[in-house]
């Protein structure tokens, strides 16, 4: 289905989405009662937004501790554990109990290291490392530290990214966002950098900003500062593509200049190309390019263009979605019309939840096109801010702040963590609900490509490969009853056709198959089968 397709539908959607009974109703262009189940995957905690994961699919939480979001001194980290897979955590424990500054609003995880933040002055980045248990509490290894002047800043660093550098091993690349000091006027002052890590650098606002880290085992030590983009007004969406490395950003729109809740432009997805990370910053034209909120009408003509403005559904008067804060993209097991795009969460009205907050919407968007649709209205009674997104390789985790809409506290330890989770089977690459030799066929056929939202990337890694044969195998064997036919083994022409594919680069890292292996050799397909 084209994506023009997909958003049209989701007009229609947009009165009315399918809930099957769940705690939030996902809407969109062809879901149906089975393709995911929703579940209030955690409550009761106090303001929670970023999240990561952990090896063993435990996912980790940054709370605030204390009964206001904005008073808080100090946050925790916590753990939580869905053992049986029934998208309820039952296990809660916490990892950090004193992490500094607290307001805390993002977290991220790559190889053992683990980066957390909050808004604002005193709110250092704090960085740890992950224990050889998941129930282990984590290693403290140092802090950047903000200098922020006199006056406020209106907005401050909340969001990280966080990766293992694609150039040197043992490297770490942070990024972070400083926005502008104003709402809508050019930032001239700047924040000092330092800390425990042996950097010091001078920040400039409405940018981008990139650490890299060094970690020589004992210790991490920041080893160098450099902007990768600027012109952004408070670029708080941070996130990869999985297979190209471009970034894609998702910034704040221009509030508005008589009522701050009629925005003068509308927030933004942009996309720095990977090739563009390192030397003159892009610029992204803030504050004297943007798009006029509800007219369309393109105002300047600096810098980069967006690759999505979000204006109301349908224009100009639909729906409003306000406030973007994280972004991420679709988890690998995401099938149809939620497949390979990236979803973004809005805030919406500061301290509106519920019904008084029409702008708290969570969107879908198609990195290519730019075209968007709300799969989470802002109609929902129950949801105040879905600020806090996490992918894993089936689940969506979206964290709600405060149901009740404001961070004081009256809805302090409101918090939730909703689940998204694809109900695909293991191995059903042709989404039929059964695992059959149709989806070998669906395998075969698409068997050395890589790419967002391939129906037989079964591994999640965002290529069609080996391992994709293994889960599909493994499903027919274990839902296997009886027959006498053996699964169809890679041809010679194919399996040469992969490897060359994979060695230049092109698709995920494979194993190579020789004279021992007997993965091909294992399966029977049911009676009446045939591959």
């Amino acid at each position: 289905m084209k994506f023009c397709t997909r958003v049209a539908w989701s007009l229609i959607w947009l009165a009315g989405g399918v809930a099957w009974g769940q705690p939030v109703t996902l809407r969109g262009p062809g879901l149906e009662s089975g393709q995911y189940e929703v579940t209030t995957f955690a409550d009761g905690l106090n303001f929670p937004v970023g999240m990561t994961s952990l090896d063993d699919g435990s996912v980790l939480a940054a709370v605030s501790n204390g009964s206001s979001f904005f008073g808080s001194s100090s946050g925790s980290i916590v753990r939580l554990v869905d053992a049986d897979r029934d998208g309820v955590a039952e296990l809660r424990e916490t990892l950090v109990a004193d992490v500094p500054g607290g307001r805390l609003s993002s977290l991220k995880r790559a190889g053992d290291l683990v980066a957390v933040t909050g808004q604002g002055q005193n709110v250092p980045i704090s960085f740890y490392r992950i224990s050889d248990s998941p129930s282990e509490l984590l290693s403290p290894l140092g802090q950047l530290q903000f200098t922020y002047p006199s006056g406020g800043w209106l907005h401050p660093h909340s969001s990280l990214l966080l990766r293992e550098s694609p150039q040197t091993d043992g490297d770490y690349e942070l990024y972070f966002q400083l926005g502008s000091d104003a709402n809508f006027q050019a930032t001239r002052r700047t924040v000092g950098l330092g800390g425990t890590l042996g950097l010091t650098a001078t920040l400039v606002g409405e940018a981008i900003h990139r650490v890299t880290l060094q970690d020589i085992g004992s210790g991490l030590v920041a080893t160098s500062h450099d902007v990768v983009a600027t012109g952004l007004r408070n670029p708080t969406g941070l996130a990869f593509h999985p297979l190209t490395g471009d970034l894609y950003v998702g910034d704040n729109g221009i509030d508005g200049l008589v009522d701050p809740n009629e925005p003068t432009s509308p927030d933004e997805i942009n996309v720095l190309p990977a090739t563009d990370l390192g030397g003159t910053p892009e610029s992204y034209g803030f504050p004297s390019t943007y798009q006029e909120y509800r007219s369309g009408v393109d105002v300047g003509s600096s810098g980069l263009a967006p690759l999505t403005n979000f204006q109301p559904l349908p224009s100009p008067d639909g729906a409003e979605a306000e406030g973007i804060n994280e972004i991420a993209f679709s988890p690998p097991l995401f099938g149809g019309s939620l497949a390979g795009g990236i979803f973004a969460g809005f805030h919406g009205i500061y301290s509106g939840g519920g019904l008084s907050n029409e702008e708290n919407a969570v969107a879908f968007v198609d990195p290519e096109t730019g075209a968007y649709f709300h799969v989470i209205g802002n109609d929902e009674p129950a949801i105040g801010h879905l600020d806090g997104l996490h992918s894993t390789r089936d689940t969506l985790f979206l964290a709600d702040i405060s149901p009740g809409g404001n961070l004081s506290p009256t809805n302090a330890n409101s918090g939730k963590i909703y689940a998204i989770r694809s109900l695909i089977r293991p191995g059903d690459y042709n989404r039929d609900g059964l695992i059959d030799a149709a989806d070998y066929t669906v395998w075969r056929d698409t068997q050395g490509e890589s790419g967002l939202g391939l129906a037989a990337d079964g591994d999640g890694d965002f290529a069609v490969g080996l391992g994709d044969y293994d889960v599909w195998r493994d499903a027919y064997n274990a839902a296997l009853v009886a027959g006498a036919n053996r699964a169809p083994a890679p041809g010679a022409v194919t399996l040469l056709l992969i490897g060359a594919v994979f060695a230049i680069g092109l698709c995920a890292r494979v194993r190579s198959k020789n004279s021992s292996d007997t993965r091909f050799r294992e399966f029977t397909p049911p009676l009446g089968g045939s591959a």
